[in-house]
């Protein structure tokens, strides 16, 4: 499983990395970082195997490496090789947000044992790869595959996982993240749905924007850098910002930073992953929040 870029969530919750589900994703590793929507700028370094922090700099302290990473060979080390930068954004002016499909909870499609292959398949653990996900989605996702599959990767974008849909439309990759808006989404009825909206648009939007800009990037800050430049986008963020507020309140309370980010609690993002999930696609007796 290959990370190309990292996507946040809202201003005031802990980030997530992204996941790609699917044969013939893109073999950049973190081509970018940062986030999906223009709030958050925090990066998520190392949620799976094969992101090996490209643009670390070599400190120098291991035997082989006596000059500080300056080798007197000539060649440079991964580890000192200049940063590979997002190209400028690309034109919004034809974006149109998706319209929005409501999650349903507890739709009990899903065992606890089926949530946990799919974690541990295409999760951020380090036993995650390309190969083992790539496997999970030929065997449960798509047309050929099975209802919790459905769930999870839905291509209506109301199930456990937020499908990028750039990445969907360029030969069928799933690509995404949990579902933070759908979390929301069910947990606030009151300001759930219009948060879930306008977090869903922005980042839609920024993928529009930045996605193929940053798709060989190596540079951590750099698909925040193209976000911050993609003005087509400003007034999703804003949309975004004043819909979530109180999802995403200051003091850390709101449902996005709570309930449904348990990895702000315990740093493993595979719970949110496991609670998302089981919110959507398992039964309540299968909620991972409830095991």
């Amino acid at each position: 499983m290959t990370l190309i870029r990292t996507v946040g969530v809202l201003s005031a919750v802990v980030l997530a990395g992204s996941l790609t589900l699917g044969a013939g994703c893109s073999s950049s590793t973190s081509g970018g970082g940062g986030t999906a929507d223009s709030g958050p700028g925090t990066k998520d370094t190392g949620s799976v195997a094969t992101d090996t922090g490209a643009g670390t700099k070599d400190t120098g302290t291991t035997p082989a490496d006596t000059s500080a990473g300056d080798d007197t060979t000539g060649s440079q080390d991964q580890g000192d090789a200049a940063l590979v930068e997002c190209t400028a954004p690309a034109s919004t002016a034809s974006y149109t947000p998706a319209t929005y499909v409501p999650a349903v909870a507890h739709q009990g499609v899903c065992s606890a044992t089926q949530i946990s292959a799919f974690v541990t398949a295409c999760g951020y653990s380090m036993g995650a790869t390309q190969m083992t996900c790539n496997a999970w989605q030929a065997a449960n996702a798509g047309d050929a595959g099975n209802a919790c599959g459905g769930c999870i990767a839905n291509p209506s974008n109301n199930g456990g996982l937020w499908l990028d849909p750039y990445y969907k439309a360029m030969n069928n990759i799933f690509y995404g993240q949990p579902n933070y808006g759908a979390c929301i989404q069910l947990l606030d009825p009151t300001n759930g749905t219009a948060c879930a909206k306008a977090l869903d648009a922005d980042q839609a939007c920024n993928g529009v924007a930045c996605d193929a800009a940053c798709m060989t990037a190596t540079d951590p800050n750099g698909f925040q850098t193209c976000v911050m430049a993609a003005t087509g986008c400003n007034s999703y963020a804003t949309t975004e910002m004043t819909a979530c507020a109180t999802d995403i309140s200051a003091d850390g309370g709101g449902v996005g930073n709570t309930s449904c980010q348990p990895s702000a609690a315990s740093g493993d993002q595979d719970d949110d992953l496991n609670f998302i999930i089981g919110l959507i696609c398992g039964s309540a007796t299968t909620d991972a929040g409830d095991q």
